[in-house]
């Protein structure tokens, strides 16, 4: 099911009714991007990985009309924790 299909519904006289309001969309220059730790889910603020809750705050992305844009990425602590898994697993590994 595609999003546009998710956002409507169709009543009984195969009329379609959008199921939520419509928001106002941000330009794409204004969208605040962040990269997200995959794993762990801490974002990178500045040089350091912090809890999300500590940058919603701080950014108070909760004001904005568009959220910030989550770019995947692996902090240095959960980089740490696979390559030592790796290091000690008893067989080969799939990924």
């Amino acid at each position: 099911m595609d999003t546009a299909s998710a956002s409507v519904a169709q009543d009984e006289g195969s009329r379609v009714v959008p199921l939520f309001p419509a928001l106002p969309k941000a330009p794409e220059g204004d969208r605040l991007s962040l990269a997200a730790c995959s794993l762990c889910l801490r974002v990178l603020s500045g040089s350091d990985w912090v809890d999300a809750e500590d940058v919603i705050r701080k950014l108070r992305s909760f004001e904005q009309t568009t959220p910030p844009r989550l770019a995947p990425a692996l902090c240095a602590s959960c980089v740490e924790s696979i390559r030592l898994r790796r290091i000690h697993a008893p067989g080969p590994i799939a990924a």
